[in-house]
């Protein structure tokens, strides 16, 4: 999702399979950026779910975090159903889905 991102970015991918095909080319690159940096975000308190960083606060704050994040995945499912394009349907719904599930997955496992 990351690197995705980027690309969009870049563009190195169209911005027209991003945000439901609708959005201009100038606007698409200001969600992406905005999209890119939540996704940072959600990686560090994956990473911090996952023990390697150990701090005890950090920790409490990311059981937290990490429900958003099942949330957030299951309105980017959502999101990509009411997508007019075929490609945000055919490619992002399986790569939401997996993160939606990965994500639940963290949510609910125990330290």
């Amino acid at each position: 999702l990351l690197f995705f991102h980027l690309l969009v970015i870049l563009k190195v991918l169209p911005g027209n399979i991003v945000w439901g095909g609708t959005l201009d080319e100038n606007i698409v690159i200001k969600y992406e950026i905005i999209a890119l940096i939540i996704t940072v975000f959600l990686l560090f308190n994956a990473i911090v779910k996952a023990g390697y960083i150990n701090n005890n606060i950090l920790k409490k704050i990311t059981k937290v975090i990490i429900w958003f994040m099942v949330v957030y995945f299951a309105f980017m499912i959502f999101g990509n159903l009411v997508a007019k394009t075929l490609t945000e349907k055919i490619i992002f719904i399986p790569l939401s889905t997996l993160m939606f599930l990965s994500s639940l997955r963290l949510a609910i496992e125990k330290e």
